[in-house]
């Protein structure tokens, strides 16, 4: 038994469109929050704490889920996730900022005149793309690179995709909302010594 169930899962964007994500929504909250004064303190207790624990293991999981298929690192999988706790549910949110393909262990040497090799996808091989190169951009960072046009000048720095778009798309956000709900549910359970 649970007090909360998923009622639904909409994409955010917030910041100006700085970050993009998606939010889901949990029955029985707005429920919780408008009889503060009539609930048992143990219920309120039990209800923040379980807030807590979601909040601290769906990052987790959303970044465990994005290195499934992408070949990003933990540290920069994190770098990019925030998450809220509203007065509704709880708001999962990416930057939306592109990854540089440097990010995916990107190779080159000057003596490979083809181009850079990455792949974005965790399993599948490196591949050579043609006109890319490694150097040191205007923030000092090492980036992957392509030229627009014949001349040396100008470039274009290779991005993938963001955060914020990798958590949109294949299915992500019902499984990080369900994922959350089984937590939340766990957790409340545990909590308040109910059995199902």
């Amino acid at each position: 038994m649970s007090l909360f169930s998923l009622i639904g899962v909409s994409h955010a964007t917030t910041g100006g469109n700085k970050f993009a994500g998606f939010e889901f929504t949990l029955s029985g909250t707005r429920a919780l929050t408008a009889d503060l004064k009539a609930m048992p303190a143990d219920l309120l207790r039990a209800q923040r704490r379980a807030l807590v624990a979601v909040k601290r293991k769906v990052p987790t999981e959303a970044r465990r889920d994005i290195q499934r298929e992408y070949k990003l690192k933990a540290g920069r999988i994190k770098q990019g996730l925030r998450i809220r706790v509203t007065p509704t549910g709880i708001k999962l949110i990416g930057s939306a900022r592109g990854i540089n393909a440097i990010q995916l262990g990107a190779t080159w040497s000057r003596r490979n005149k083809i181009g850079a090799k990455f792949s974005a996808f965790r399993g599948a091989p490196n591949e050579q793309h043609p006109g890319t190169f490694i150097a040191t951009g205007r923030s000092g960072n090492r980036l992957v690179f392509e030229r627009r046009g014949k001349g040396r000048l100008p470039l274009d720095a290779v991005y993938i995709a963001s955060i914020g778009q990798m958590l949109k798309h294949q299915g992500r956000p019902d499984r990080i909302a369900n994922f959350a709900q089984d937590v939340l549910t766990s957790e409340l359970d545990r909590l308040l010594h109910i059995t199902a």
